[in-house]
């Protein structure tokens, strides 16, 4: 297993999905996190301290519960409207 990186794509969210899904705020943030299965977003800081809490070594996605699904996001590859 090794890591590979996927091809790059611009993804427009609608202001809807701007929520964190943790803190409920707004994501203005340079970086978050995205889960590949359902889509959510997360600030960065909120999923980091999610798995502090929890004593978590992986990241678990809070919506749809799968093991390794999470991924940080630049937003130089997404317009947040």
């Amino acid at each position: 297993m090794g890591n590979i990186s996927s091809r790059r794509e611009r993804v427009q969210f609608e202001s809807a999905d701007n929520e964190c899904l943790i803190c409920l705020e707004n994501i203005s943030s340079q970086c978050f996190v995205q889960c590949i299965i359902c889509k959510i977003l997360l600030h960065t800081e909120c999923e980091s301290m999610s798995r502090l809490v929890t004593n978590r070594q992986y990241c678990l996605c809070p919506h749809c519960q799968q093991v390794g699904t999470l991924g940080g996001v630049s937003s130089t590859n997404v317009i947040l409207n």
